[in-house]
């Protein structure tokens, strides 16, 4: 099998859609499957109503031209409060869910993947009360992913699944948003401080979101 390379694309801005599917012939010489990666971005906001309807036009006119398109979906990880499955788990899932839907009415796509990240980030205080050493947040956080994340996770599994969509969760560093300044604040605090108990490279709670579809 030949691995595919998706790049990254804004489909709210047709010259970067246009500018990024110029790329792909790169990749195709050099003997790769392509596709596009369509970042959303404005938070749920943009998987609906007149956003939603911008990007699949600009999308429309591009496979229009050059016929339909391999895709994944990536859905916004900003605003946090928009995403967030460790403190918002039920709004998590239902900004996924809209994403599927997003997915399964993009015109010119070949497949219908979305994927996203758990966004489950923590201030500094939030580490701390979660317990004084390794093991003890080891168990907090476990209990918490199985008690509040996958239960949100399998809903929304669940709900890709009635409507032909596939999900992928990004893995991803720590911190996530490590490359930003201190000047890039939400919730009164940087980003580049927050932290995710759940790193998806770890291993930490993979087996279960398999099972969970």
């Amino acid at each position: 099998m030949k691995p595919t390379v998706y790049v990254p694309a804004v489909a709210k801005f047709a010259g970067d859609l246009n500018t990024s599917y110029g790329f792909l012939k790169d990749f195709q010489d050099r003997g790769f499957d392509t596709g596009l990666m369509l970042v959303v971005l404005g938070g749920r906001a943009s998987l609906e109503g007149e956003l939603r309807d911008k990007q699949y036009g600009n999308f429309k006119d591009l496979t229009t031209r050059v016929g339909d398109l391999p895709v994944i979906i990536m859905a916004s990880n900003r605003p946090l409060e928009d995403l967030d499955f460790y403190h918002h788990p039920e709004k998590s899932a239902e900004h996924i869910k809209a994403a599927v839907d997003f997915a399964r009415g993009l015109p010119g796509a070949l497949d219908h993947v979305v994927t996203f990240h758990l966004n489950s980030l923590l201030k500094p205080e939030e580490w701390a009360a979660a317990g004084v050493d390794v093991k003890e947040r080891y168990s907090y956080f476990g209990k918490k992913f199985e008690e509040d994340v996958l239960p949100a996770l399998r809903a929304v599994a669940d709900y890709a699944a009635s409507k032909g969509v596939k999900l992928q969760i990004e893995t991803c560093p720590v911190p996530e948003f490590g490359d930003c300044d201190d000047g890039d604040i939400e919730d009164g605090i940087p980003v580049n401080q927050l932290g995710n108990p759940f790193p998806l490279f770890s291993g930490r709670g993979a087996d279960q979101i398999r099972e969970a579809g």
